[in-house]
C-alpha cells in the first residue's frame, strides 16, 4: 500500500485524477472495509482544501450509522430522509449545498460547516451508504467536485463490488444492504402485514404456502389475459390491478416463509449473472 504524501494540483480534474489513482493505491491488497474507507477518508482529508469533515455514513437498522471519518466528532445517527445526508441517501442521489443554513432539516453535528456535498454508494446497484463531505466555505463545491466525486465513488463501488480491497465486508463492517427504495419496500410488507392481521387472516389456516402459490398463479394468469390479444393497445388500469395482485401474494409468501424478498431476488441474480456471463451471452 502506497502512503506517500500528495502533492495537489490546483485544478480540480486533475486533482480527481490523481486521487482515483490514490485510490487504488490505498485499498490495494486491503480486504477490510472499515480499514479501506478509513484510508480513504484520510486520503480526502489530506488531498482537498477547505473542507473541515469528510467520511462515510454505513446503512444499519434502516438508517445511516458513522463510519470512519476525519474531523470533529459527529453525528452517529441519521434517519433517512434526515438531513443533507439522509435526504441523499432517501432520493438516492448525489446532494450538493452552496449553504447548509438554508437547507431544511439540516442537521449541525459541526457549527463550523457551511457547505456540504453528499454522494451516495451502492453495492451491486443498491444502497450501501454515502460519502459526506463537509466545508466551512459556503459555495465550496461545484459541479466539478460532483463530477470528480462521483467518478471517485463509482471506483470505489467498483472495489467493494469485487475489483480490488473491500470486496468482501463480512469480516469488516456488517453494512445492511438497504435505503430509500428498499424502505418503502419494508413499508408496504409492513402495510400488508397490518392489512391481514387486522381482519384476523393471519389466523386461517388455508393460508399456506401452497395456496399462496395458486393464488399467484390465478393472478398471473389473470394477468396474461390482459396481454391476450394486443400487447399495445392493453387495458393499462388493468394490468396494474392485476401485478399488484401478483407481487402482493408474492410478499405475503415471503412472510410466511419467513425470507427476505430483496435478498433472495439479488441471490438468484448472483446465480444468474454467474450462468450468463456479459462476454459468453450471444445477441439474440
Amino acid at each position: 500500500m502506497n502512503t506517500s504524501s500528495i502533492t495537489c494540483p490546483a485544478d480540480k480534474k486533475s486533482l480527481y485524477r490523481l486521487l482515483r489513482t490514490k485510490l487504488q493505491g490505498v485499498t490495494d491488497g486491503v480486504t477490510d472495509l472499515t480499514a479501506s474507507l478509513a484510508n480513504i477518508s484520510a486520503l480526502l482529508n489530506q488531498a482537498l482544501p477547505d473542507i473541515n469533515w469528510v467520511g462515510f455514513y454505513l446503512m444499519k437498522d434502516g438508517q445511516l450509522i458513522l463510519g470512519p471519518f476525519q474531523g470533529r466528532p459527529a453525528c452517529v445517527k441519521i434517519g433517512i430522509g434526515c438531513g443533507v445526508c439522509g435526504t441523499a441517501a432517501a432520493r438516492d442521489e448525489i446532494v450538493l449545498v452552496e449553504n447548509v443554513h438554508e437547507f431544511p432539516g439540516h442537521i449541525a453535528c459541526d457549527s463550523a460547516s457551511q457547505s456540504e456535498i453528499v454522494i451516495p454508494i451502492h453495492k451491486r446497484g443498491r444502497l450501501i451508504g454515502v460519502l459526506d463531505i463537509d466545508s466551512p466555505v459556503i459555495g465550496r463545491f461545484d459541479e466539478e467536485d460532483r463530477k470528480g466525486l462521483s467518478e471517485l465513488t463509482q471506483a470505489l463501488e467498483k472495489l467493494i463490488n469485487g475489483g480490488n480491497g473491500c470486496e468482501d465486508t463480512k469480516a469488516g463492517t456488517e453494512i445492511e444492504v438497504t435505503g430509500g427504495k428498499k424502505d418503502r419496500l419494508e413499508r408496504l410488507n409492513d402495510r400488508i402485514k397490518k392489512f391481514i392481521s387486522d381482519r384476523n387472516w393471519d389466523q386461517d389456516q388455508s393460508r399456506t404456502p401452497s395456496n399462496l402459490a395458486k393464488s399467484i398463479s390465478i393472478e398471473a394468469a389473470e394477468l396474461l389475459e390482459c396481454f391476450q390479444w394486443d400487447d399495445v393497445n392493453y387495458n393499462r388500469e388493468h394490468v396494474l390491478e392485476e401485478l399488484a395482485d401478483v407481487l402482493n401474494y408474492s410478499i405475503q409468501m415471503t412472510q410466511i416463509l419467513n425470507v427476505d424478498l430483496v435478498e433472495i431476488v439479488h441471490s438468484k441474480m448472483d446465480i444468474t449473472e454467474k450462468k450468463y456471463p456479459v462476454d459468453k451471452v450471444t445477441d439474440l
